[in-house]
C-alpha cells in the first residue's frame, strides 16, 4: 500500500484482491501526517507499511484539451459505437469553442459551469449529452494521470422532461410492411418489431447466435460490435417472424441479414429506407427505426408483462430505464388489485 500526492491531496493506493485490480482512494488530507493517520484508521492491518512506504509523485506534462480529445476519441473508437464516438467528438468541439484550447487540468469549475448553463439554455437535451460524454472522458483523464479530480462531478443540470415514447400498433406495422416494396427491408422491419433489438444489434447478428431448435436469439458481444449495455441477453423467436428467420438462415453468409450474402447492411441504408416507407405510409414523421424497439416493449407492457421481464428482453442495465413503459401497464395493475 502506498501514499501518493496528487495536486496537494494524498491518496491511498493498494491492490484489491476481490476486484483483482489496483484501487486508488482519496484521503482528502493535505498533509502526510493526516493522510497516514487516515490510512491507519481505515486500513489498520497496513499501518506500518503505510508509514514507511511513500510512492514518488510522477511529474506529468499538461495535456491540451484538443490533444486529449483526439487521444480519447482514438481510444474509444474500437470500443464504442460510431454514434457514441460522434457524440464525444461533438461534445469536445463545443467545449473547445467555449473555453479555448488549454490544459485540461487548468479548466476551472466556473468555466465549465458557464459552458453547461449556456448550452442548457439553448438545448436541455444537448447539454445533458455533453455532460454525460465529457464526464466519462474526464474520468479516463484521471486514470491516465492527466488530472487529479473530475470537476464535472460538481456540475448539476436540471432534469429533462420525460416524454412517453411513441409506439406502433400491429395495425400500423401492417401498413408499414405493405408500403415496403423491398422484401429484405420488410423482413428486417418485422424482425425489429417482434424482437425489440437495436438496429446495430440486428445488422451485426450472426447466424451462429440463433438457436433454431430452442427458438432463441442470443444477443452477444463480438469483436466488431458491443451491445449498448455490454451484456448478453436472450430473446425468444416470436411465431410471427419464425418463417423470416428460417428463410434468412438458409441463405449464404455469416450474418443473418446481408446485402449480397457476405457484408451486413449499413445503418444509414436502413434508417433512410425506413423513413421513406413512413412517408409513403402517411404516418407521423416522429416515427424512426428505433420506434420499432419501443413498440416491442410497449406491446409487452400493454399485455401485462412484468417490467422486469421487459427490462431483460431489452437489455436495460437499470429498471429505471424501463419505467418509461410503466404507464402502459395500468390495466394489469388494476387486475392485480382486483384479485383481493
Amino acid at each position: 500500500m502506498y501514499l501518493l500526492n496528487r495536486g496537494g491531496i494524498y491518496y491511498v493506493e493498494y491492490f484489491d484482491n476481490d476486484k483483482n485490480k489496483t484501487v486508488r482512494r482519496s484521503t482528502k488530507k493535505k498533509t502526510r501526517e493526516e493522510a497516514v493517520a487516515y490510512a491507519a484508521k481505515t486500513f489498520p492491518s497496513f499501518e506500518l507499511k503505510i508509514k514507511t512506504e511513500v510512492k514518488a509523485t510522477a511529474k506529468v506534462e499538461p495535456k491540451l484539451l484538443s490533444v486529449f480529445s483526439m487521444e480519447y476519441a482514438k481510444y474509444i473508437e474500437k470500443i464504442y459505437s460510431k454514434k457514441y464516438l460522434t457524440s464525444v467528438k461533438l461534445s469536445f468541439r463545443m467545449l473547445l469553442g467555449f473555453v479555448g484550447d488549454k490544459p485540461i487540468s487548468k479548466i476551472t469549475i466556473r468555466e465549465l459551469d458557464n459552458f453547461f448553463m449556456y448550452k442548457f439554455s439553448k438545448s436541455k437535451f444537448a447539454a445533458h449529452l455533453y455532460l454525460r460524454t465529457l464526464k466519462s472522458a474526464f474520468n479516463k483523464a484521471i486514470a491516465w494521470e492527466l488530472m487529479d479530480v473530475n470537476p464535472l462531478l460538481k456540475i448539476k443540470l436540471g432534469r429533462l422532461p420525460r416524454n412517453n415514447p411513441i409506439y406502433l400498433s400491429e395495425q400500423e406495422l401492417s401498413m408499414i410492411l405493405q408500403a415496403a416494396t423491398n422484401p429484405k427491408l420488410r423482413d428486417m422491419i418485422a424482425f425489429a418489431f417482434y424482437t425489440g433489438m437495436r438496429l446495430g444489434e440486428i445488422i451485426n447478428l450472426k447466424k451462429d447466435s440463433i438457436q433454431l431448435e430452442e427458438g432463441i436469439i442470443r444477443v452477444r458481444n463480438t469483436a466488431l460490435h458491443l451491445t449498448k449495455g455490454k451484456s448478453e441477453r436472450y430473446i425468444p423467436i416470436a411465431a410471427k417472424i419464425r418463417d423470416i428467420v428460417f428463410t434468412w438462415m438458409r441463405k449464404p453468409g455469416v450474418y443473418l441479414f446481408t446485402m449480397n450474402g457476405t457484408a451486413p447492411y449499413k445503418e444509414d441504408y436502413l434508417t433512410k429506407g425506413f423513413k421513406k416507407i413512413i412517408t409513403k405510409s402517411q404516418l407521423s414523421n416522429e416515427i424512426h427505426f428505433h420506434t420499432l424497439r419501443h413498440s416491442f416493449a410497449s406491446y409487452l407492457a400493454i399485455q401485462g408483462v412484468s417490467l422486469y421481464v421487459v427490462k431483460e428482453l431489452l437489455g436495460h442495465k437499470d429498471i429505471s430505464t424501463t419505467q418509461i413503459y410503466a404507464h402502459l401497464s395500468k390495466d394489469s395493475l388494476k387486475k392485480a388489485i382486483d384479485l383481493f
